[in-house]
Formats: C-alpha cells, sequence, structure tokens
C-alpha cells in the first residue's frame, strides 16, 4: 500500500470519527427533544415548562406521579372515593397517556382501590417542593396553576348538594397541602 492510500485511508477514519460525533451529538439532541415533547405531552404544559422539568430531571414516567398523585389524594380526601371522583382521574390519566396496562396506569388503578398511606402524600409533598425550588419562577407557577386546576375539578366532580359545599373540607384541607409545596419558596 502506498503512503497516498494510508493517507486517505487516515483521512477517511478521521471524517468517519467526526461526523460520528455529530450524528451522536444530533442523536442525543433529537432524544432530548422527544424527551421533552413526550414530556409535554404527558404533563399538558407548555413546551418552555417541559423543557425546565426535563431539565430538572423530570421524566414521562415521574411525571404520572407527579401529576397524579395529587388527584388521587384529593379523590381520598373524604376517606373514600366517589364514581365521579374515579372517572375524572382516569380521564386525567388517559389525558396524559397513562393506559391500564401500562405500569403507571396498574399502579394508577392500585391507587385508586386502596387509601393512601399519610407516607404517600409525605413523599408526593417533598417531590413537588423539591422540583419547583428547581424550576424558574414562571414554570413553577405554570405548573402549579396547571395542578391546582385539576385538583379543583376533582373536588367538584361530585357536586355537592344542588351545587353548594362541593368541595369538602377534607378536599380542601388537602388542596391547601398540595397548593403549599408547588408554591416557590423566595430564596
Amino acid at each position: 500500500m502506498s503512503s497516498g492510500d494510508a493517507f486517505h485511508q487516515r483521512g477517511a477514519a478521521l471524517e468517519n470519527q467526526f461526523f460520528s460525533k455529530v450524528d451522536q451529538k444530533l442523536m442525543e439532541q433529537l432524544r432530548e427533544q422527544q424527551n421533552v415533547d413526550s414530556l409535554q405531552k404527558a404533563l399538558g404544559l407548555d413546551s418552555n415548562v417541559a423543557q425546565s422539568l426535563h431539565a430538572a430531571g423530570v421524566s414521562v414516567q415521574s411525571a404520572a406521579a407527579l401529576r397524579l398523585a395529587p388527584l388521587v389524594a384529593v379523590a381520598w380526601a373524604d376517606g373514600r372515593i366517589e364514581a365521579a371522583e374515579r372517572e375524572f382521574v382516569l380521564k386525567a390519566a388517559a389525558a396524559q397517556g397513562v393506559e391500564s396496562d401500562q405500569p403507571a396506569g396498574q399502579l394508577l388503578a392500585n391507587w385508586l382501590s386502596t387509601p393512601p398511606s399519610a407516607e404517600f402524600m409525605k413523599s408526593w409533598v417533598e417531590y413537588a417542593a423539591g422540583l419547583v425550588a428547581h424550576l424558574s419562577p414562571d414554570a413553577a407557577a405554570a405548573l402549579k396553576t396547571s395542578i391546582l386546576s385539576e385538583l379543583q375539578s376533582v373536588a367538584k366532580a361530585t357536586g355537592g348538594v344542588l351545587g353548594w359545599a362541593s368541595v369538602s373540607e377534607g378536599e380542601s384541607k388537602v388542596m391547601q397541602t398540595i397548593e403549599a409545596a408547588l408554591t416557590r419558596k423566595n430564596s
């Protein structure tokens, strides 16, 4: 083999290595964007908030727990789940892409059949408080608004008596705990 051939082979190897690294970087960026897009869809939030959540380490899997656990807690706030509350939580889960045959759907089914422990809510509160501390103020506020809106819908799902007292004292207390966890503390 001539020195010219060896030179061309080294040049080709260098090009392959360079483009391989470029391809790897592009593939990583594509995967990253797919993760952000999936997170945005799962949470139903705008892309900036989804990007902030992704940067804070929230995955699509943990997003299901982030969004569904407070709904379950409010539904169970009175010691039982009414059919309308269960239906709302299941619709919210379906809107987030959680299907009954997936692990997240099976976990949700367990949550809806057995009252959550005190540790359940404590874990969620700690997770949410830690998460909002890592988000920008705007992203934290958007997440809080979105979750609190869903909580109101769960609490009002049973409707009260002629529209009065549609949010019980127990539901209100759980919602206040969740709101406090989602309120960004000034550092």
